[in-house]
């Protein structure tokens, strides 16, 4: 019975263990995630809103993320994204570290502020960045 499988390249048994691991796995988000959001929601109508929210923000994407790779590249756009990605995290992440745990809050927060402006700028268009962004 499994020896037409021991035939199959390791990696096809690899893949199709990680697509019935990831289908699994979004079952078990969207069953949690409402759970969770039962909890929290102060309507029980409200409590698959976050993940609703973000499959559509999904949805919303691919067609011009696509038409981008399209245009400049799947490597590079995807590169873009990812430090994009990347600083927006870091500079939500130093916000909220800022915002509470720090007493000068309000004068660190106004950096972090100017910082990410100035990252941002640098991301989307280094050639025409501000050469100082203090």
């Amino acid at each position: 019975m499994f020896s037409a499988y021991r035939r199959l390249p390791v990696g096809v048994l690899v893949l199709s263990l990680c697509m019935g691991l990831g289908s699994s796995a979004a079952t078990i988000v969207v069953s949690v995630s409402s759970l969770a959001g039962n909890e929290v929601a102060p309507d029980p109508k409200l409590a698959t809103l976050p993940y609703g929210l973000q499959f559509i923000a999904m949805l919303s994407s691919a067609v011009p993320l696509t038409m981008l790779m399209g245009r400049f590249g799947r490597k590079p756009l995807l590169t873009q994204v990812s430090w994009w990605t990347l600083n927006r995290l870091a500079c939500l992440q130093t916000f909220m570290l800022v915002r509470t745990h720090s007493p000068l809050s309000a004068a660190i927060e106004d950096d972090v502020v100017r910082a990410s402006k100035c990252s941002q700028q640098l991301l989307l268009c280094p050639a025409l960045s501000p050469v100082n962004c203090a």
